[in-house]
């Protein structure tokens, strides 16, 4: 692949990286690489930023939703899962909306990691009032209302 098309994949991947969070976080998040593995934080641009989330079938949002639910189906990635978690709440998407991926994906990954993602996720929340909002987890449930029942 050319150098020219690399720095297209990461110019843009970096534009949409910094969609998913506050400059803080994301250079913070890039700097932890700097030290030790420079070429993975360029990877990680490139690749997951630049080409997958480039990609047209999904929204961001959509996108976001699914990472939450393959970050908490996996384990083991908690630190991932925070970053992520964030980053659905800069995208926009309510926190009633984050634990209710986790709840679903107890059917697929089992109790232990989706109490683990919820665990995680109350810590992100706890963290960024400002982007948790005010309704908290006391809100209603939108898989509640009438006009939604299955």
């Amino acid at each position: 692949m050319s150098a020219e098309r690399e720095s297209e994949r990461y110019t843009e991947g970096l534009r949409l990286l910094r969609q998913l969070g506050d400059p803080t976080t994301v250079d913070g998040f890039l700097s932890a690489f700097t030290q030790h593995a420079p070429d993975l934080g360029t990877y990680v641009v490139e690749f997951v930023c630049g080409d997958l989330l480039r990609r047209p079938g999904l929204s961001l949002r959509e996108k976001e939703l699914v990472t939450l639910t393959a970050l908490a189906c996996q384990g083991g990635a908690e630190g991932v899962l925070a970053l992520h978690v964030k980053a659905a709440l800069y995208l926009g998407i309510s926190t009633q909306e984050i634990i209710a991926v986790f709840i679903h994906a107890t059917a697929y990954a089992g109790f232990p990691r989706a109490v683990t993602a919820v665990a995680v996720a109350g810590k992100v929340f706890a963290e960024n009032p400002e982007l948790a909002g005010t309704a908290g987890l006391d809100a209603e449930d939108p898989d509640r209302r009438e006009d939604e029942q299955l």
